[in-house]
């Protein structure tokens, strides 16, 4: 059975790179999804930059009662100059590292907002 076939039937999917993008942080059919590790609780917030294939960002809140979570959806929201319900964290609520999806996002001004630094 094909990998594409077991991951459909597991209710997955397998993100592929969409034309003109690298093989990379970005990915998704409604908007794009970006890989980013968080760096909680920290003395200064914003976005420090690419860790390899992940964007880092530093928060002041602490990981609890999903403040920190929060304040990422915020900080992105502000950043990229979107609604804030357009980020939604699609994975590792509970981890450092996650996958946050902007919808209706477009490529060369997300990527043009988030090489502008911020922290």
């Amino acid at each position: 059975m094909a990998l594409h076939a077991r991951f459909a039937r597991a209710g997955l999917s397998i993100a592929t790179s969409n034309a003109g993008w690298e093989h990379g942080p970005f990915d998704g059919d409604r908007g794009m999804k970006l890989a980013v590790k968080i760096v909680p609780g920290s003395s200064r917030e914003g976005i420090v930059g690419w860790l390899g294939a992940s964007l880092k960002i530093r928060v002041r809140q602490v990981p609890e009662a999903g403040k920190a979570n929060q304040a990422i959806r915020r900080l992105l929201a502000t950043t990229l100059q979107v609604p804030i319900g357009h980020i939604q964290i699609v994975s590792g609520s509970t981890s450092p590292h996650k996958t946050i999806e902007i919808s209706d996002a477009d490529e060369a001004t997300i990527r043009r907002r988030l090489s502008a630094p911020s922290g």
